[in-house]
């Protein structure tokens, strides 16, 4: 089976929650995809299991994907590239999430790069917790991957992000 290029878009963004699961994760690129919405709306129940494991088994509200009626909307993540070796391990981690794929874009370009395969669910059955330590944690998880990407990155990724109808870049934590 060849290198399965992989979508991520949460706590994936981050090298060190990446590399917990899929330390053979190659071709590490920003990228988007179109037609999709990000949203804080899918309960855990598991919480985190490899990376931050002082708050192991908490549950908490974790990153969707969605596609959405606008086609122009973005969301910005990484591409990776893994062996079958580790497929099985994040399939584990991610197993709320169904596997789908799509078209991803350069994040400086804007020029369609390859297809992908993103994880996203049908579950709808959470709401951002702001007083919940895990959930804080896994917040700060994605937000540390992202800012290490670069300000432009970070910025979008802020502004793609939803709890509710806000996105991250109006809301006061």
């Amino acid at each position: 089976m060849p290198n399965k290029i992989i979508f991520g878009f949460g706590s994936l963004i981050n090298a060190n929650s990446l590399k917990a699961t899929v330390p053979n994760a190659t071709n590490i690129r920003a990228c988007y995809i179109q037609g999709f919405t990000r949203h804080f709306n899918m309960w855990d129940e598991t919480g985190f299991t490899e990376t931050n494991l002082d708050l192991k088994g908490i549950p908490h509200c974790a990153l969707n994907v969605k596609p959405s009626v606008d086609t122009r909307s973005k969301v910005n993540g990484i591409a990776f590239e893994m062996t079958k070796n580790y497929l099985q391990a994040l399939l584990k981690r991610e197993k709320d999430y169904d596997l789908i794929k799509t078209a991803m874009y350069d994040f400086e370009t804007n020029e369609e790069i390859d297809t992908c395969y993103l994880f996203s669910s049908n579950q709808e059955d959470g709401a951002y917790n702001f007083d919940c330590p895990a959930q804080a944690r896994y917040l700060k998880v994605c937000l540390d991957g992202a800012r290490t990407i670069g300000i432009e990155f970070y910025d979008e990724f802020l502004k793609s992000t939803f709890i509710g109808e806000d996105s991250l870049d109006t809301i006061k934590f």
